[in-house]
């Protein structure tokens, strides 16, 4: 089952004893009163004016836009034919340096600040030295518009992050009837990846090779997750809602689709015990980065350790 706790009850002992599971985690109660300046008004009087790239998540596809087209239509809940997702924001700048405001107030929110923040005690991140490349891992911000439960495509197809990461829901637009908005996460065990990826090679007769997980190309239906349960194989569902956040654990294959227009920043970390599903996922990544001509790794993980154990 699920961990669930509330903001004031976790510390890093309790977080440790929580994390060595291997499981999810939702916090609660993280927002404060710090919900505000995260609403589409605050971007759209603040950044209007800034081009962006935006993707079509139901094709995949890319389109130029700026922040306040996006936010415009995002705020009244509007969403003329395919949901629209403003991922990775921002792309090619640090956050701290877009959003110097929003940065100190995310990271003071963070739960378990030792193992979270970029400086954390806990985090191996923060061994990094500073005159090295820097290792851009977040934060990041998700801003996307709300897609039906049972999207083919979801809001964030299934895929694997090497890092272990939280993600946080700062605003997401109340339903018609009052209710919080929210978004839908299916999160696996890391063990398996490998039944997950057989199923998507049977099921879909399109696949284009390559590992169909890192791929990106796939949201598992409601039917694809009935056959893995057949075989016993089996998510945890998250229903994140405004003031959550959510831990996913390094390795893990989990894909999100947003039921209301929502507002998320998350950020990467990597602890000791994220170790050994990080080491094999990032194996896993370089193979297909050589397959598929993706570039050089992002994470150099054995910098990473070399510098914590200095």
């Amino acid at each position: 089952s699920l961990d669930v706790l509330s903001v004031k009850d976790i510390d890093s002992q309790t977080f440790r004893s929580f994390w060595s599971k291997d499981q999810p985690i939702l916090v609660k109660n993280v927002l404060h009163n710090m919900q505000g300046i995260w609403s589409p008004k605050y971007f759209t009087d603040t950044y209007g004016s800034d081009a962006v790239s935006v993707v079509d998540c139901e094709t995949n596809h890319s389109s130029h836009t700026t922040v306040r087209d996006f936010f415009q239509d995002f705020k009244l809940g509007i969403c003329d034919g395919n949901a629209l997702k403003l991922k990775d924001w921002p792309p090619d700048t640090e956050f701290s340096t877009k959003f110097p405001q929003l940065y100190k107030v995310f990271i003071d929110a963070l739960p378990v600040p030792d193992f979270t923040r970029p400086d954390g005690v806990c985090n191996l991140m923060a061994h990094f030295p500073l005159n090295r490349v820097v290792l851009d891992l977040g934060p990041k911000m998700y801003n996307a518009y709300g897609t039906r439960q049972h999207s083919q495509s979801g809001t964030t197809r299934l895929h694997i992050d090497v890092t272990a990461a939280v993600n946080l829901m700062l605003h997401a637009r109340s339903a018609a009837d009052g209710t919080s908005g929210s978004a839908l996460w299916h999160i696996f065990p890391w063990s398996t990846a490998q039944s997950i990826c057989q199923l998507i090679r049977e099921t879909l007769t399109d696949d284009k090779g390559g590992d169909p997980i890192h791929n990106q190309k796939t949201y598992l239906s409601p039917e694809m997750l009935s056959c893995l349960r057949a075989e016993n194989v089996i998510p945890w569902t998250i229903k994140q809602h405004p003031g959550e956040a959510v831990f996913i654990p390094s390795g893990c294959p989990h894909q999100v689709c947003n039921l209301s227009n929502s507002i998320k920043v998350a950020l990467d970390f990597l602890s000791l015990k994220d170790l050994h599903p990080t080491e094999h996922v990032a194996k896993e990544l370089h193979k297909h980065r050589i397959e598929q001509d993706w570039g050089e790794d992002v994470l150099r993980l054995y910098d990473v350790l070399w510098y914590a154990w200095l």
